[in-house]
């Protein structure tokens, strides 16, 4: 976390590009958990996400 000693953050959206090849990886990301405790992903991403995942499944519905 910033301003933390030794401490590091991670940035989700460096990952983007990542998950169009492995999309499987998003549910276990230390960026994912750290943007969510962070409030940058919140309870209205993970209901779009759990929606696109739901309409197109898990792999196609990360990569949307």
């Amino acid at each position: 976390m910033p301003g933390r000693q030794g401490g590091s953050r991670l940035e989700l959206d460096h990952y983007l590009e990542g998950l169009l090849r492995k999309p499987g990886a998003l549910p276990r990301a230390t960026a994912l958990e750290q943007a969510r405790a962070a409030g940058e992903f919140s309870p209205a991403h993970d209901a779009w996400w759990e929606a696109v995942r739901k309409a197109h499944g898990d792999a196609e519905g990360t990569r949307t």
